[in-house]
Parts: structure tokens; C-alpha cells; sequence
């Protein structure tokens, strides 16, 4: 298992996911926390390379139910796994 560690967009971008999920109704908001930590806890820390490369040299894993990707990179060496985003589908390239 990898450790995972957030970057700071990552939060932001979870946290802005959760709202806005929560403003519709506070029973979506929970079931894409749950979601969530299924993607990241049983997907990407247990086999963070057996996942699809995006740019560069992170990766992405699209959830299941919602449409959020999880953006992040793999360290081998120290067995580290960041993510740098939590971005919905309509986004379209690094950064936009």
C-alpha cells in the first residue's frame, strides 16, 4: 500500500466537489466522499501503475458514479502516491 498525500489544488478541488454536491443534496455530498475513498484508498494506493498515464508523468483514475477524475503521481522509490487534482470531466487539459 502507498501513502497518499494531497497537494493543495487537490483539496481545494475536493472541497469545491463536496459543496457543490451538498448544495443539490447532502446524500449525493456523502456518497462522492464515499466514492472518493474508494477510488483513492482501494484503487490508487494499493496499484498506483496499473493505471492509464495522462500528461507528463502523472496518471488518472476516473470514478465510478460521478464524473471526477483523480489526477495524481506516483514516487516507486518511497512507496508515495500525491494527488494533484480531483477534477470533473468537462475539464480538459492540466491546469484549465
Amino acid at each position: 500500500m502507498y501513502k497518499v498525500i494531497y497537494g493543495e489544488d487537490a483539496e481545494r478541488h475536493e472541497v469545491e466537489a463536496i459543496e457543490w454536491y451538498q448544495a443539490i443534496n447532502p446524500n449525493l455530498a456523502v456518497r462522492f466522499i464515499e466514492e472518493l475513498e474508494e477510488t483513492i484508498g482501494k484503487y490508487i494506493a494499493k496499484s498506483p501503475t496499473q493505471w492509464r498515464t495522462y500528461i507528463g508523468n502523472t496518471r488518472k483514475l476516473s470514478m465510478k458514479e460521478f464524473p471526477y477524475k483523480v489526477i495524481y503521481t506516483v514516487n516507486e522509490e518511497k512507496k508515495v502516491v500525491q494527488i494533484l487534482g480531483i477534477w470533473h470531466h468537462k475539464r480538459r487539459e492540466w491546469g484549465s
